[in-house]
């Protein structure tokens, strides 16, 4: 996986907010395209694990700010 960030994009930093939502709707349609998994837990999933990880986080980003 390879992602670029433009913080820049949005005034408003909650926009990501939405991006991630979006994401994460993508990530439950392909599981369910190609795996038949519920789509509702697949976000159910990735919903629990993300809110876990924003409060005791496994790595921390590294590197210089880049636009």
């Amino acid at each position: 996986m390879h992602v670029a960030l433009a913080a820049s994009l949005w005034k408003d930093p909650a926009t990501w907010g939405i991006v991630l939502a979006d994401l994460v709707r993508h990530v439950a349609n392909t599981y369910n395209e190609r795996d038949g998994l519920d789509k509702a837990e697949v976000v159910a999933k990735i919903r629990k694990l993300f809110e876990v990880e924003l409060g005791t986080p496994t790595d921390v980003p590294t590197g210089s700010l880049q636009e």
